[in-house]
């Protein structure tokens, strides 16, 4: 057999002629196809007139005859050898005879070799660089190293980890920084169902040159491909990145190269077809041109995709629900329409995807530059974001709708990248070309992080700056044994087959164990005291029942597309559910038979809630997809405006009342004011953040401002207060605090345990309160310096069952099959009990409240609310009943005595008087109530005429508070100081200064002393 690691080359001719139509270079010995015209056969050659099998530099490895093709996959030679070709293959042999000799089948530069590394400039797409040539491995570098036709396409797509490296989002799309590579991704639909859901998904990567059915260097979540090299099977991702399957030892089973991080695997089957087995035992079936027919999870659920050549016409989901595809002539979808009816159209300008429009008619547009790499983006409200590139075709930098820019810069012999942020600070990472992860990033203050791999690209450690090292163990599957922590902590797992989780432990060797039915079903959880959750499944693996602990079971059934259409709890208690084909949930109707309905948009966004009584909320929004207004059932309209960035910026209310904020260039919010309806300000508040996007400053109307520092983790480390006071803060290597130093220099500590529970509180005087904890984290026992020690005991679902103090007094807790509270039992025989469901609408509500002083009935509106309660005691009933407006504001409250009050209320749904009525007389109680913007009352007049009014500072703080009688003659007039952090300083009475009162406070704002008429107290 001739040696594998040597290139040859393969022609095909055309029917009835001498001339080659197509000549491929192969690495034998390789398996490929051969295509054919309507079934009839045809014939392939090596690169030699006797018909032999030669390496490059013209050694002859071993002899064959050419045989007549007569079935698909027996293009085939003595040698074994296989031949494929895109084109149509036609001529067919007569009576076994020799094929002629082009002229083009070996041509001159078979024996040119410019750069030494054994490969002709015929199989070399770059003979002047030995270390790029048609069978070496792909690196992320920006070369095409294997001379396949695109850089890094084992670095394309979104999974790699140098795509999930701090800040390689790149305004809303993102980069590989090891690959250079632009990735973005756009979801055109997605219908829930049983299984397998109906998600379809364009991508775009900047590296890819192919033209698929969305046009240039674009691809969707179907268009997995298998090219079929032999010994190798090139599996194209969902997401464009190939991954190399190799046959090793003979065979029909093919396993991903280590460095993929793959574990899935490949077999060929005897019709030239293909299967592709997940770890997760989800399986896609290929056909033998090597599109993706079919996807089948382990419950049998598939979704089935259907061609007209390689055209994809059509998806079938497990419910039957259908999208289907149309193409202009060149074969690119021009639309989707799913089995709603709803239609995405898609827009090419020569081979470039330039628009596509959702149902709705918003419209995302693409424009490209001169090598034909994505240069804007523009969203549906005409928001663009650019991208620049080098001379590789690496995204050097994004500028978006906003102006912010950020930059990228390589450096190919030190596998680095330079970025510079929106912010203009620089990071740099490191990292490794050939397995496309992250070996190390700096941040702007040099502090590094470094990250080591095994050889299936499995993250084994992360290094921090400060010495703090995270580590994991895996099996061969790429499933993660042990995590170790920082400090020393190890919880760790085992696996079945399918990489499900069938044991995890944690630290102090308390195991969970999962186990799951012969479809990937979990059936059972059992906990580390030995409590079983278990659940049984349908053929579709929808879930039917879940038996809690105790034994109590909740059932669910479903409709044909596997939407939830009804549970009943242990307590035969029962909601149902309605939805559209979509899977959009169109009603809701719970136990008490109250139904609230749904309505939604276009594109599955809602646009209108009914609640049983007949309210309505309607939603409003943009084209993007923002919420711009929300009207409640009394009509009251709120607002929502947005920046560029689709970032919100205003809110106004149905009194033009608003909240304006302001943002920095890395999307923190930099500012937050608040208006009235004329547009004056009443609060502001600034943010400053630093390099890491921590805050670090707040400044407040009045100019006074707080400070702040964090470590790199983002823990808190110091706060000046306005006065200038500090508290410290300290943590440990899994950033839980440790310790706070208070502005006095007092020390409250923490421990933990090695689960991350809390262990330990010492306050500053040195009293310590410890906690205890069971196998499953709940708290068992808690002693403190002031209260003793208190033990808890918990049933096997987790509900605190009694509950003991230091004196030994035993409270007792009794549940429901639904976990609810049904009684209290105290050691003095003090009962409390509830008591649900019996009264109108009380399904799920407390009906009934018995305690030592009688018992209290409710009663239920059909959205909840109480509308009734009946007190009784010693026989007697006392009862208190609620009315309200359709968006739930309080319209009035009847007493016992039939006394009523009655509310009335602004556009913003506050206060604005209370009257009350009684024996037919109606007496206003407070009327003429007024407010801050968003804030506090500002006016209120009461019945008997007295009128005060309030004024507040930037900061919604006090100042002033004065009192009036009817006549308008001031009562009380009291303005108020404080200092910078807010704190009281002096309550001046205005009308008799000598009444003033003047206070002073710790640095912990604990009163110090307040003097007065009365004199001075410390």
């Amino acid at each position: 057999m001739a040696n594998a690691e040597l290139p040859y080359r393969c022609a095909w001719y055309s029917s009835g002629g001498d001339t080659c139509v197509q000549s491929e270079i192969v690495k034998g010995p390789e398996v490929w196809a051969c295509i054919y015209n309507n079934g009839v056969p045809g014939y392939c050659r090596y690169c030699n007139s006797t018909i032999s099998a030669y390496d490059w530099n013209g050694r002859m490895y071993e002899n064959g005859t050419l045989r007549e093709v007569n079935f698909w996959t027996t293009c085939m030679y003595d040698l074994y050898y296989y031949c494929t070709s895109t084109g149509n293959i036609v001529h067919q042999l007569v009576g076994g005879a020799i094929p002629p000799i082009s002229p083009d089948l070996c041509p001159a530069c078979e024996t040119i070799n410019n750069d030494q590394d054994s490969f002709s400039s015929c199989f070399d797409c770059n003979d002047s660089d030995a270390l790029i040539n048609p069978f070496v491995p792909e690196l992320c570098d920006g070369k095409d190293n294997n001379c396949d036709g695109i850089i890094d396409d084992t670095c394309l797509g979104e999974d790699d980890q140098c795509n999930e490296l701090p800040n390689s989002t790149i305004t809303g799309s993102s980069a590989n920084f090891a690959s250079g590579n632009l990735y973005h991704s756009q979801t055109i639909l997605h219908t829930p169902s049983s299984g397998l859901p109906a998600l379809f998904i364009i991508s775009y990567n900047s590296l890819d040159v192919t033209s698929g059915s969305f046009g240039r260097g674009w691809t969707h979540n179907y268009n997995t491909q298998i090219i079929d090299n032999g010994n190798t099977l090139a599996f194209i991702e969902p997401d464009g990145k190939r991954v190399y399957y190799r046959n090793n030892g003979g065979g029909n089973t093919y396993y991903p190269d280590s460095s993929s991080g793959r574990h899935s695997v490949i077999t060929r089957n005897t019709n030239g077809s293909y299967l592709l087995t997940e770890k997760t035992g989800i399986q896609y079936s290929v056909d033998y041109t090597g599109r993706l027919t079919s996807i089948t999870d382990r419950n049998n659920n598939t979704l089935s995709l259907s061609y007209i050549g390689y055209d994809l016409m059509s998806i079938t989901d497990s419910a039957g629900r259908i999208t289907i595809f149309t193409y202009d002539s060149s074969h690119r979808v021009t639309s989707i329409t799913d089995s709603a009816g709803r239609r995405t159209a898609f827009t090419y300008t020569s081979d470039f995807l330039t628009a596509v429009t959702d149902p709705l008619g918003g419209t995302w547009t693409y424009t490209y530059n001169a090598d034909g790499r994505m240069h804007t983006k523009t969203d549906h409200l005409g928001h663009i974001t650019s991208y620049a590139y080098d001379a590789t075709g690496k995204i050097i930098s994004s500028l978006d709708a906003e102006g912010n820019m950020k930059t990228i810069t390589y450096d190919q012999t030190n596998q680095a990248a330079y970025v510079t942020e929106k912010n203009g600070t620089n990071w740099t990472y490191v990292y490794d070309n050939s397995l496309n992860v992250p070996l190390q990033t700096t941040d702007p203050s040099a502090n590094q992080t470094t990250y080591q791999y095994d050889s299936g690209r499995n993250l084994i450690s992360k290094t921090e700056s400060d010495g703090r090292t995270t580590s994991y163990t895996y099996d061969t599957n790429g499933n993660m044994l042990s995590e170790t922590d920082a400090l020393g902590n190890t919880t760790s797992f085992t696996y079945n087959s399918y990489g499900q989780i069938l044991t995890s432990t944690d630290p102090d060797g308390n195991t969970t164990a999962y186990i799951y039915d012969a479809n990937g079903n979990l059936i059972q959880k059992i906990d580390a005291q030995g409590n079983v959750t278990a659940h049984t499944y349908g053929s579709k693996g929808e879930r039917l029942s879940t038996i809690d602990a105790r034994g109590y079971i909740t059932a669910y059934t479903y409709d044909q597309y596997g939407d939830v259409v009804s549970d009943t709890n242990a307590l035969n208690q029962t909601t149902t559910y309605t939805y559209d084909i979509s899977g959009n949930m169109l009603s809701m109707t719970d136990a008490n038979s109250n139904t609230t309905i749904y309505e939604y948009n276009l594109v599955d966004r809602l646009i209108k809630e009914t609640k049983p009584d007949g309210g309505t909320t309607a939603y409003e929004y943009d084209l993007a997809g923002n919420r711009t207004a929300v009207t409640d059932a009394n009509g009251n309209r709120t607002t929502f405006i947005y920046d560029n960035l689709n970032r919100p910026i205003r809110t106004t209310d149905p009194e033009n009342n608003s909240i304006n904020y302001t943002y920095d260039s890395e999307g923190n919010m930099t500012s937050m004011t608040t208006k009235d309806s004329n547009g004056s300000i009443m609060t502001y508040e600034s943010y400053v953040y630093n390099a890491y996007n921590h805050l670090i400053q707040t400044t407040h109307a009045d100019g006074t401002y707080t400070e702040q520092s964090s470590d790199i983790h983002g823990n808190i480390i110091s706060k000046k207060d306005e006065n200038g006071n500090i508290a410290a803060y300290a943590y440990d290597a899994l950033n839980r605090m440790l310790s706070v130093t208070d502005a006095a220099g007092g020390v409250t500590a923490y421990t933990y345990d090695k689960r991350g529970n809390l262990k330990s509180i010492t306050d500053a005087n040195g009293n310590i309160t410890t906690y205890n904890y069971d196998s499953l984290n709940r708290l068992i026992s808690t002693t403190s310096p002031d209260t003793g020690t208190t033990t808890y005991t918990y049933d096997v679902n987790g509900n605190i069952v009694t509950k003991t103090d230091a004196n030994n007094i035993m409270t007792t807790y009794t549940y429901d099959p639904l976990n609810r509270l049904i009684q209290l039992q105290t050691p003095d025989y003090e009962l409390t009990a509830y008591s649900y469901g019996s009264c109108s609408n009380g399904t799920g509500k407390i009906c009934i409240m018995t305690d030592s002083s009688g018992t209290t009935l409710y009663e239920y509106d059909k959205t909840g609310r109480v509308i009734k309660e009946t007190k009784q005691i010693d026989n007697v009933s006392y009862i208190t009943a609620y009315s309200y407006a359709l968006n739930g504001n309080l319209l009035t409250t009847t007493y016992p005595g039939g006394r009523v009050i009655i509310y009335a209320y602004n556009q913003q749904n506050r206060i604005t008087s209370v009257t009350e009525t009684s024996s037919g007389a109606t007496k206003i109680l407070a009327s003429g109530i007024t407010y801050q913007s968003f804030g506090d009352a500002t006016s209120m007049t009461y019945g008997s005429g007295i009128v005060t009014q309030k004024t507040y500072d930037g900061n919604s703080r006090l100042t002033s508070l004065l009192t009036q009688n009817s006549q308008l003659q001031n009562l009380n007039s009291f303005s108020y100081t404080r200092d910078s952090s807010g704190s009281i300083t002096a309550i001046i009475d205005n009308l008799n200064p000598l009444k003033t009162k003047t206070y002073a406070y710790d640095k912990l704002y604990r009163l110090t002393q307040a003097a007065g008429t009365w004199g001075t107290i410390n």
